[in-house]
């Protein structure tokens, strides 16, 4: 297998990337709205021949991971992957706040449910591709591998290509050796779910929000863990 070129976009908010192998190119989330340009720039900068997003790839439904999915679906045909468990609110633009894991996240759910749900909508669209439990495709002479990571949200999902891991909001890298996300709909679920990122033999782990991290964190983190 050919190696893969990876472009770390940050959308607004969060994290997205582009991965290429040979002249096709993923997406993985698609930030807030209105980056759709930059995002095909990039793409170009990436590839010598870009002819267009082969896919998209959603970790999850939230409006700050898929904001620019529509503007991209303009642009060419790329198919958007998802797991089925989060087709319904793509559709409807849905996105749903988790419960916070901490003091402070916890009051920001509840203003985020009570108050500005209206404002964290996004305009839905089809996914292409939904899967269950795994998925794999080709992207050049690599394959990718999708997932189910459910923790965040129910239909949670990573991506797997090369060795890298894109996690979506699994986990939140913002301050040195602290992984764990501020919001998560069941945290055992999540920690099931790093057990089988782990098992999987990343080199490298890309969370939604965050710097890359290593392996060796992931493994210290699950370690300090009585009970998963």
């Amino acid at each position: 297998m050919g190696g893969v070129k990876i472009k770390s976009l940050f959308l607004g908010n969060s994290n997205a990337f582009l991965v290429a192998s040979g002249d096709e190119v993923a997406l993985i989330d698609a930030g807030l709205g209105n980056r759709s340009k930059r995002i095909l720039e990039e793409a170009n900068r990436l590839v010598s021949n870009f002819a267009g997003l082969k896919y998209i790839f959603i970790t999850h439904a939230h409006y700050d991971h898929v904001g620019s999915v529509n503007g991209l679906k303009e642009s060419g045909q790329p198919k958007i992957v998802a797991h089925e468990k989060e087709a319904e609110n793509l559709r409807q633009g849905k996105s749903p706040v988790p419960a916070g894991t901490i003091w402070l996240s916890k009051q920001i759910s509840w203003l985020g449910c009570m108050i500005f749900h209206h404002c964290i909508r996004f305009k839905g669209f089809e996914p292409d591709l939904l899967f269950s439990q795994r998925l794999k495709l080709k992207l050049g002479e690599n394959e990718i591998e999708c997932f189910h990571c459910p923790g965040h949200t129910e239909g949670s999902i990573c991506i797997k290509i090369a060795g890298n891991i894109f996690a979506g909001d699994s986990f939140f890298h913002l301050l040195p050796g602290r992984i764990f996300p501020p919001f998560a709909n069941d945290v055992k679920e999540l920690y099931r779910s790093w057990q089988k990122v782990l098992q999987e033999r990343p080199t490298r782990i890309f969370p939604g929000h965050g710097k890359p991290f290593s392996a060796g964190l992931l493994r210290h983190c699950l370690g300090l863990r009585k009970t998963i």
